[in-house]
């Protein structure tokens, strides 16, 4: 949405989005379930019979996280498209080209790391995942490490490239990916400080 209305070319397409929720989202979320229980759940208070299943602070932490997902994924498309030779008057949404192949790519591949890293963030709502076992969900590890070979063969395989629009990515592009899909990790360590922060004042 934000694309068509700043005037960019669409940044991902149908088959791509489909393939986000059916695979590289839907697996990793799953094992997610498998996450063993916290060591302070006994003495967290019950939820309210009356509560909903999504407060308003879980709302508010769905759009943060939603804002930085599609702010970085926008940056990495935006940024492909114009290091590869687009302007904004030169581009035939028939022809996709193959600079425009190579934008969606990279805006295709980064939202998926995007996911992959914030299920990380997912493993407790509180706590640091430093102060987490990040090993401890075998399920979790061979749900993530299927998401990126299944990621890798639309990438790499030809014909997928064909079904999927894609263009085979170099190192580089992975790790530029892997870098600012990454910040999601990072921006919700801080929240998660500062919310720590404000209830031991508010303890104290």
């Amino acid at each position: 949405l934000i694309s068509i209305v700043i005037g960019l070319p669409l940044p991902l397409l149908a088959l791509q989005i489909l393939w986000i929720n059916l695979v590289t989202e839907t697996i990793p979320a799953t094992t997610l379930s498998m996450e063993p229980s916290e060591q302070d759940t006994m003495h967290k208070p019950p939820r309210g019979i009356k509560e909903p299943i999504l407060n308003k602070k879980d709302v508010k932490w769905i759009m943060f996280i939603s804002l930085i997902i599609t702010l970085g994924t926008l940056f990495v498309y935006y940024n492909a498209l114009t290091s590869s030779g687009w302007n904004w008057n030169n581009f035939d949404t028939n022809e996709m080209p193959q600079f425009y192949l190579y934008a969606v790519t990279m805006a295709f591949n980064t939202l998926v790391l995007f996911q992959i890293f914030n299920i990380f963030n997912c493993k407790s709502q509180n706590l640091s995942i430093f102060t987490r076992d990040l090993v401890n969900n075998k399920w979790l590890l061979g749900g993530i490490v299927l998401s990126l070979a299944l990621q890798s063969a639309v990438i790499y395989i030809p014909l997928m490239n064909n079904i999927f629009h894609t263009v085979p990515l170099s190192a580089l592009d992975w790790a530029s990916s892997a870098l600012v899909a990454s910040s999601i990790i990072w921006v919700s360590e801080i929240v998660k400080l500062k919310s720590k922060i404000h209830v031991n004042k508010e303890s104290a």
